[in-house]
């Protein structure tokens, strides 16, 4: 760790600290106006206040203390708390103040599922599921390594059956989220192919829409020859309501 690190998190110029007040300086040129103009009885006796705003920021600088955790992933939490209660002191109010932002990063106590990681109910921010945002760390429950938190894998979901066998076998297809009663048939196999036309897709059956047939018909080599829309009691017949 660097023997600087206090000074490089809190010990730099705060940014906004020389801006003016621009509410304060307004209201005394208006003053200064009304006394040469002889109109101070004029001026408002009160005034609304000035709009908050950020006009100051921060001085903490936080980058040194999260590379310093990242370079440290993998080693035993001991070792590293160690080594920063071995570079600072907390008898410092202002290296007292790192401690209070490293506990806003590393969670000590937390559960691991499936889902993610979850910070129990300790320090600051309990309860809630840790994001691998980069800045965020835990101590593993078990071996007591400090770790970044991981990035979860995201699924596709899986794909939607756009075809449907009904109790009373026939056969249902959605296209463009709308559920169609459809009759198919199928393509001939013959040399050149004929120009068919699927009436579901609205298109000629192609070897380049195959695919998506089969998604619609639950078949390769067939087409729609016809289709009805279904209406909210069909669906709900056919068990397609909400789906």
């Amino acid at each position: 760790m660097r023997d600087d690190m206090d000074e490089l998190l809190v010990e730099r110029p705060r940014w906004g600290s020389g801006h003016p007040n621009w509410p304060a300086r307004r209201r005394r040129a208006r003053e200064r106006v009304a006394v040469g103009q002889g109109t101070w009885d004029d001026l408002p006796l009160r005034e609304a206040p000035a709009p908050r705003g950020e006009r100051h920021w921060p001085e903490e600088n936080l980058n040194p203390l999260m590379r310093f955790l990242r370079s440290r992933c993998g080693r035993s939490w001991d070792a590293v708390y160690g080594e920063l209660r071995t570079g600072l002191d907390v008898r410092s109010p202002i290296q007292l103040h790192i401690f209070e932002h490293l506990w806003q990063f590393v969670a000590r106590y937390v559960e691991l599922r499936p889902e993610g990681v979850w910070r129990l109910p300790e320090g600051i921010r309990p309860g809630y599921l840790m994001r691998a945002d980069g800045r965020s760390f835990f101590v593993h429950p078990r071996s007591g390594r400090l770790l970044a938190v991981p990035r979860r894998r995201v699924h596709p979901p899986p794909p939607s059956r756009d075809h449907h066998r009904g109790p009373d076998g026939a056969l249902y297809a959605r296209h463009e989220g709308v559920w169609w009663r459809v009759e198919v048939a199928r393509l001939p196999q013959q040399v050149p192919p004929l120009r068919l036309f699927d009436v579901v897709l609205q298109a000629t059956a192609t070897p380049e829409n195959a695919a998506t047939r089969v998604a619609l018909y639950g078949a390769p080599g067939l087409y729609g020859t016809s289709r009805v829309p279904l209406n909210r009691a069909a669906l709900r017949a056919a068990g397609l309501w909400r789906r």
